[in-house]
């Protein structure tokens, strides 16, 4: 028997930035004019692991505004502050990279 270790699905790490931009390529297909901007919310809001409506309503977004934004509707900067702020802090997700900076 071999001494290496198994690694387990649920022990892998997520690379969020690389999620994010999988996302992005998928909006772009479907013409989001944001596509970034949009796969930074989706993101954000799986990060939560809670339905669109269930996040809106713990942060005090208007859905309807949440989901333009994760549609790729909305500039990354005109993404609800909550959501800005969420995605800077998260160390997973290296927004120079993803906004091109």
């Amino acid at each position: 028997m071999s001494t290496t270790t198994t690694m387990r699905p649920e022990t892998w790490p997520t690379d969020v930035t690389r999620l994010c931009e999988r996302l992005a390529e998928r909006l772009a297909e479907q013409g989001a004019p944001f596509p970034v901007a949009g796969a930074v919310a989706l993101a954000v809001r799986g990060g939560a692991g809670v339905d669109r409506s269930q996040f809106a309503g713990e942060l005090g977004l208007d859905p309807h505004e949440l989901a333009r934004a994760e549609r790729g509707e909305l500039p990354f900067e005109q993404l609800p502050e909550v959501i800005r702020l969420m995605a800077s802090t998260d160390a997973r997700l290296d927004l120079d990279r993803l906004l091109g900076h």
